[in-house]
């Protein structure tokens, strides 16, 4: 019983830090007050957390009219351009006759971003006739090693394909032109930065 109630004082006095001359009224109010103040500082981790949370969500979103010049999110180069017909025996995803375009995108952002999104477009050069565009959406999330930041100035080679229907005429001729008798252009839709705040391009 004695080695019960000393492991009991042993145990308050640990919690406490109260010395034992003060009584077990004193110590349980001492213990109660260290209850009190642990509880303070979990409401105010929660209260932060709570802040950060309503901060993440009123970061700002920015829309740029078709009537002020956005600024141009990339630079990029076609490096080559080639018609690859689909193998049949090929995965699901691989099969569809495509026009494959080697590009390197530069980013021309201040800030780093995690995603450049817009639409590849092929131009007969001769008409202006938009022949063929795809969705493209330039990011890191793959290179886990190197981090998934598109950093200011980076570049990047991307392989964009078009989806090719040869029951369209408009695509024969984008497979049939050389590149130099084609106009690529790249419109920007959205860009997200690493810190959350999206911009969109209005066209």
């Amino acid at each position: 019983m004695n080695r019960k109630l000393g492991t009991i004082f042993s145990i308050l006095f640990i919690f406490s830090g109260i010395s034992f001359g003060e009584s077990l009224e004193d110590r349980v109010k001492a213990l109660e007050e260290k209850v009190k103040q642990l509880e303070q500082k979990i409401n105010q981790l929660e209260s932060k957390t709570i802040q950060i949370q309503s901060e993440a969500k009123n970061i700002p979103q920015t829309k740029i009219p078709a009537s002020i010049k956005p600024p141009k999110p990339v630079d990029f180069v076609v490096l080559s351009k080639k018609f690859k017909e689909a193998e049949r025996g090929e995965l699901l995803w691989n099969r569809d006759d495509k026009i494959e375009l080697k590009v390197q995108f530069v980013s021309r952002l201040k800030k780093n971003a995690s995603n450049i999104i817009g639409k590849m477009l092929l131009i007969d050069k001769k008409t202006g006739k938009v022949l063929m565009e795809t969705p493209v959406n330039i990011n890191k999330a793959l290179n886990i090693f190197k981090g998934t930041e598109i950093k200011p100035g980076e570049k990047l080679t991307y392989r964009v394909d078009f989806l090719y229907d040869k029951r369209k005429p408009e695509h024969r001729l984008a497979r049939d032109l050389p590149l130099e008798q084609l106009e690529v252009k790249f419109k920007p839709i959205e860009v997200v930065y690493s810190d959350g705040t999206v911009i969109y391009y209005e066209h």
